[in-house]
């Protein structure tokens, strides 16, 4: 058989055009994987969004103390001043104490909602260190879900500015200590940045939420969605009711 007199032997080799089709081909498909996998990139967490009331995700099991990425069924929505002015002081303490003795701790973070409010009033922060029996460690605290400047309504989480005399009115302190039975060593008890409404020598009657531990007045919105074997009523004043391990309501502040 006669070959074509163009003819040219490449001994079975690729040709410049087949390799250049090879390589844009390989170049198309690794521009479109790697289009595919920008778009399904997941959001970290510092490219979540705050609120106006500088809202959070705050992970309740203290993320500084492992190195797995936040788990997002351990999560609540909590104000950049529950996160850094409250939880961080005590987990750092917790982390400081693990890190220098290799002891264990008992460490447990509650957040506490009332009635079916979509943001928590706060969290209940609890620790004890194993090997020495609570010497080393061991705190109860509540800390409160709450900014300075920054009107919340927990039912819905809508959040406001507020003026500096009503910020001044309602504020609370960011984390109170709650009675144990053991004897308590943490002698870190409240951090107050804002003066303590008054307290009341005169007796009124409060509604007690036994769940939740937290009393308001009758007229109060969250009396509503309280459950019947939850409520107690109570004629007496407020520091007494403080004094038995209550807290205020945030809404109605009595």
């Amino acid at each position: 058989m006669r070959l074509p007199d163009d003819y040219e032997d490449h001994g079975g080799g690729l040709t410049p055009t087949v390799i250049s089709a090879i390589v844009a081909v390989t170049i198309f498909v690794a521009v479109i994987l790697t289009v595919v996998l920008i778009m399904n990139r997941q959001p970290t967490s510092h490219q979540q969004n705050n609120t106006a009331a500088q809202t959070e995700n705050v992970q309740q099991a203290g993320n500084n103390q492992t190195d797995k990425y936040p788990d997002t069924q351990n999560l609540i929505t909590g104000t950049r001043y529950l996160n850094v002015q409250g939880m961080l002081p005590f987990e750092t303490k917790v982390c400081d104490y693990i890190k220098n003795t290799g002891n264990h701790v008992l460490y447990r973070v509650t957040p506490i909602f009332d009635g079916d409010n979509l943001l928590a009033d706060g969290v209940l922060m609890e620790a004890y260190s194993v090997e020495d029996v609570g010497e080393g460690i061991q705190f109860c605290v509540f800390a409160y879900n709450v900014q300075p400047g920054i009107g919340i309504d927990y039912a819905t989480g809508d959040n406001w500015a507020e003026s500096n005399a009503a910020s001044q009115e309602a504020a609370a302190p960011i984390v109170i200590e709650t009675p144990t039975q053991q004897p308590q060593t943490d002698t870190t008890v409240q951090i107050t940045p804002e003066p303590s409404v008054p307290q009341e020598s005169q007796e009124t009657t409060y509604v007690l939420n036994t769940n939740t531990m937290k009393f308001h007045y009758p007229s109060c919105s969250s009396v509503d969605q309280m459950k019947e074997k939850n409520k107690e009523i109570y004629t007496g004043n407020r520091e007494d009711i403080i004094n038995m391990g209550y807290m205020p309501c945030k809404r109605c502040n009595p």
